[in-house]
């Protein structure tokens, strides 16, 4: 009895440092990755201008890393350099592009600078429903609810069982 109560502790403590440096080395990989996908990009982008689905994902990669005003810039440098293009595929990411702006703005508790993206998203792509989702939170935040309510309703139209318009729309009634 008593040589099997510390062979069970020391089992327990083993068990829990193998899953913590299991979760760390998980961390950690997800940070090497960033840290790669974000030196390629910084390189590309040094040597040649990035394209539309390029800058996007740099974009993207630079809001991970919290670099909220790099990602600003590298959203509005694709944005000025794609803004002609009209192809049915780059209005997707255009779309996306703007709503990513509007979420870089909204974190940054710049709801009305968020809104006006978040409305030229829509203007591209009006079933773009992350994009009228977040329009909603924001009207929901102004206080206007009625505006919120139809914007849920708009995407509950599109894809009924929207589970943030869902949750929203009951919250809000």
């Amino acid at each position: 009895m008593l040589v099997t109560l510390p062979i069970f502790y020391l089992s327990i403590l083993t068990l829990f440092l193998l899953t913590f440096s299991w979760l760390i080395s998980q961390q950690l990989k997800t940070i090497f990755l960033l840290e790669s996908q974000f030196q390629y990009f910084l390189d590309k982008s040094k040597n040649d201008e990035l394209g539309i689905e390029d800058g996007f994902a740099f974009s993207k990669v630079c809001i991970a890393k919290k670099y909220f005003t790099r990602a600003i810039i590298e959203s509005h440098l694709v944005l000025k350099k794609n803004s002609l293009l009209e192809s049915p595929e780059n209005a997707a990411i255009i779309a996306k592009l703007y709503n990513m702006l509007g979420f870089i703005y909204y974190k940054a508790d710049q709801k009305k600078l968020a809104k006006n993206f978040y409305e030229r998203a829509i203007e591209v792509d009006g079933n773009y429903i992350v994009a009228l989702n977040n329009l909603a939170k924001i009207y929901e935040d102004t206080k206007n609810i009625l505006k919120a309510e139809a914007l849920y309703d708009k995407v509950l139209n599109i894809a009924k069982s929207n589970k943030i318009a869902n949750t929203h729309k009951k919250f809000i009634k």
